[in-house]
């Protein structure tokens, strides 16, 4: 007689489609370069704030956000927690973070200015990629698209509630990009695995109406010749 009861049998689905991935998202098989460099972007008497743990890859970078507050800090208006993804959510004197590269394009984590989800451009994607939280520490990751040009790399912190108006580090962009020259793919991107264990490929095409027949099939579509 063996210990576990059978397992009841699997029930038939059918495979969710997987969307196509956006050029702006983190990429899932490629193993990033490490920037070996720890930045300490705040220290107060009450507070600190470091970055840490910066993993490059060919279309972007990620790190991790280490914020520490003194219990006897703790804010008395509002939510009694570190105020830590948004600091406009985590009230008006939370911790806000922003980074900005050398060409001026720049980007905070509450969302100003703006990246529309979906467009690439110019954009500078910064992207909260979840933590964890106590009452008086949080440690959280994020997803920044596409790599620094070449030039300083500043970031930026903010923590009215900690006394913290502005405070900036700079670093060489230089050496997220040579990290990002590190970085080993795996497989290709469009490649998916079934749950058989089969590779399939997924290509992306674009289908043009046909020209009618008043039309000049070697015309751009919105353009002129």
């Amino acid at each position: 007689m063996e210990f576990f009861e059978p397992l009841p049998p699997e029930s038939e689905f059918e495979p969710s489609p997987r969307r196509a991935r956006e050029p702006w998202e983190q990429p899932d098989f490629v193993l990033p370069g490490t920037v070996a460099q720890h930045i300490l972007l705040l220290r107060t008497d009450t507070a600190a704030v470091s970055l840490g743990s910066i993993r490059a890859y060919p279309t972007g970078f990620e790190f991790t956000v280490h914020a520490r507050r003194r219990p006897s800090a703790a804010p008395t208006h509002g939510r009694d927690r570190l105020a830590w993804s948004r600091g406009l959510e985590g009230g008006r004197g939370g911790l806000r973070l922003g980074l900005l590269f050398a060409d001026g394009r720049r980007a905070t984590n509450d969302g100003f200015p703006h990246a529309g989800w979906g467009e690439v451009g110019d954009s500078v994607h910064f992207i909260g990629q979840g933590g964890g939280a106590s009452e008086n520490s949080w440690d959280g990751g994020f997803w920044v698209h596409p790599l620094p040009p070449e030039g300083p790399l500043a970031f930026f912190a903010t923590w009215p509630d900690q006394g913290v108006d502005e405070v900036s580090a700079v670093i060489d962009a230089a050496a997220v990009r040579l990290a990002a020259a590190d970085a080993v793919e795996l497989w290709p991107e469009d490649e998916e695995w079934t749950d058989e264990g089969r590779s399939t490929y997924r290509t992306v095409s674009v289908s043009v109406p046909d020209p009618g027949p008043d039309e000049d099939p070697d015309r751009a579509p919105g353009g002129e010749n």
